[in-house]
């Protein structure tokens, strides 16, 4: 049901263009992170046109804290949730 709510009624917030274009410009590492199911998420991402802008996305039932925000805050939050001592963490990020 989500799903199909989402695809007819999401929008993207005003000013989310330029948001992309300042951190991609500042080569930023970006990632997703959520508590929603996956599919959901990368729906969101898509319906967002931001399936290439991420370089991860981190879901909060995939990590070993049932929230991520507790193991990846800070600066070194891509890393942390990257890396190879998380179980089901995601490949190390591109850098």
């Amino acid at each position: 049901m989500f799903r199909k709510l989402a695809k007819e009624q999401v929008k993207p917030l005003n000013g989310l263009d330029k948001v992309r274009e300042w951190t991609e410009s500042r080569g930023l590492k970006r990632a997703a992170v959520n508590n929603a199911p996956r599919v959901n998420t990368e729906l969101m991402i898509s319906l967002f046109g931001l399936s290439d802008f991420f370089h991860a996305v981190i879901i909060g039932g995939e990590c070993e804290h049932a929230d991520p925000m507790h193991a990846c805050t800070g600066s070194d939050a891509l890393e942390t949730c990257a890396s190879p001592d998380m179980p089901n963490s995601l490949p190390p990020p591109m850098t």
